[in-house]
């Protein structure tokens, strides 16, 4: 009986070293530059202000953009071939034709309740 007490106490202060030394070992001895390093780098509030600085420049340049005009143009065209009859007589006639079409469009926003003149202007002046 007396064995197996010693042979639990052994094994448990065995046990115990043998976990305090791991922790020991576990840990990592820093400088306190890196720790601030490591601190900046991690920082959530700085990555937040990053994203916000990005997407301020974003709206900054969108804002830019919404003052240039809008052009758009397209062309359409077609080729028609075939017999037709004459009205008033019983008779074909061949035919061919040549459809071309375009068209070009320019927007430009002059006044939009005063949105284009006084709040886009504060963007691009707050963002240079």
């Amino acid at each position: 009986m007396k064995i197996y007490k010693w042979m639990y106490y052994s094994l448990s202060i065995l046990l115990f070293t043998v976990l305090a030394s791991l922790a020991v070992n576990a840990q990592e001895k820093i400088t306190l530059q890196s720790a601030v390093d490591r601190t900046l780098a991690n920082n959530l509030t700085i990555k937040q202000a990053q994203v916000t600085e990005s997407i301020g420049g974003l709206e900054l340049q969108q804002a830019k953009n919404n003052l240039l005009p809008n052009l758009n143009a397209s062309t359409q065209g077609g080729y028609n071939f075939g017999r037709s009859q004459v009205a008033g007589s019983f008779t074909y006639t061949s035919s061919t034709s040549l459809n071309v079409n375009g068209n070009a469009q320019l927007q430009f926003t002059v006044y939009q309740g005063a949105i284009t003149q006084s709040d886009h202007p504060k963007q691009i002046v707050i963002g240079c």
